[in-house]
């Protein structure tokens, strides 16, 4: 298994209309959650918003702090995907 974001325990998927379109291939946009959302602060004319969010990474991207996913992470992350499609919350904690 190649040592890349899609395989590490940190990476989450995000929602299906978060998809990057190449002239090679299609690549699923994810989250690294190794560290704390980054907090933004978003000037709009309505006045100003703080946004926090996780980096955005490819799932073919790769770090140095790669950490492969256990047997039981593997099975939350593919349920929490799962729910995330159909706009629900995982059964598993």
């Amino acid at each position: 298994m190649a040592e890349e974001c899609s395989s590490c325990r940190y990476y989450r998927t995000r929602a299906s209309e978060s998809t990057w379109y190449t002239a090679e291939t299609e690549t699923k946009e994810g989250e690294c959650r190794i560290r704390a959302p980054v907090f933004t602060l978003i000037r709009l004319p309505s006045g100003n918003v703080t946004r926090g969010d996780w980096p955005p990474v490819k799932a073919s991207d790769w770090c140095g702090e790669y950490s492969p996913v256990t047997g039981w992470e593997a099975a939350k992350k593919h349920e929490q995907a799962g729910a995330a499609s159909r706009g629900g919350t995982s059964r598993l904690r």
